[in-house]
């Protein structure tokens, strides 16, 4: 299994694919000003996706996904750790995300649950805040300070 990154169209549209598949949001996930990278099988199938919008000096963690067949081995663990690493890399000061139902997981991960109000502009104007995830949706942080 190998990590590849999102530069191209094409791969652009296979992870919209996948992010469909495991019912992700997908129509607003585009290659301007993001970071997107994809989990192959030695067949080349997309088995898991993350990806971080960077907004200034933050981001908005989003689109991860694990195929269900690789569920339960570490690879969401793993798409997230090289997204902070990668973060930390651009010398982000925080991650922003919303979830619905993996708030244990990040938790696991040094997320906090906070209020939506506390996130930066930029992230609140974003799709994911704005139309893509309900209201319902938790948001959660990680400094990276």
């Amino acid at each position: 299994m190998h990590s590849r990154i999102i530069q191209e169209p094409v791969h652009l549209d296979k992870l919209k694919v996948f992010l469909q598949e495991n019912k992700l949001p997908f129509q607003d996930v585009s290659l301007s000003d993001s970071y997107y990278l994809i989990y192959q099988n030695d067949e080349g199938q997309i088995v898991a996706s993350g990806g971080l919008e960077l907004y200034g000096n933050c981001a908005l963690l989003r689109s991860i996904a694990v195929d269900g067949k690789y569920r339960g081995q570490m690879i969401g663990h793993q798409v997230v750790l090289e997204l902070l690493n990668e973060a930390r890399h651009r010398q982000l000061k925080s991650i922003y995300l919303l979830t619905e139902t993996a708030q244990r997981f990040f938790e696991q991960r040094g997320f906090a649950i906070v209020n939506r109000s506390v996130a930066p502009t930029q992230i609140l104007q974003s799709t994911e805040f704005k139309s893509t995830c309900p209201a319902s949706a938790i948001c959660m942080h990680k400094s990276l300070l």
